[in-house]
C-alpha cells in the first residue's frame, strides 16, 4: 500500500501527489507531477506555497488524471490518505 496526499500550487493550481514511499530525509519527501514527474518537495514548499487537496474533494474533478497517471505507471496500490502527512505540515 502506498499512501498519497493531494497538494495544489497556489500560484498555478496544478496538482502534486505526495507520496509515503520512504522516510522523510532532510525536509523532504517523495512526490509526482504530470510535468517534472519524480522528485522530491520540501516541507517549507508544501506549508508555504501548496494547499492540501481535502479527502472529500472528487478525483475526477481536481486530481483524477494524475492519480490515474500514478496507477498506470506502477503504483497500483494507492491509497488516498492525507492523515501521514499532517505530521509534517503541523
Amino acid at each position: 500500500m502506498t499512501r498519497v496526499a493531494f497538494f495544489k500550487w497556489k500560484d498555478t493550481r496544478e496538482v502534486i501527489a505526495v507520496l509515503d514511499t520512504s522516510p522523510m530525509t532532510g525536509g523532504l519527501l517523495d512526490s509526482y507531477m504530470h510535468i517534472g514527474q519524480h522528485g522530491p518537495v520540501s516541507i517549507e514548499a508544501l506549508k508555504e506555497d501548496c494547499e492540501l487537496i481535502d479527502e472529500k474533494e472528487k478525483p475526477i474533478d481536481i486530481y483524477g488524471d494524475l492519480f490515474e497517471e500514478l496507477k498506470s505507471i506502477g503504483y497500483e496500490d494507492l491509497v488516498r490518505d492525507n492523515k501521514w502527512v499532517l505530521q509534517y505540515l503541523n
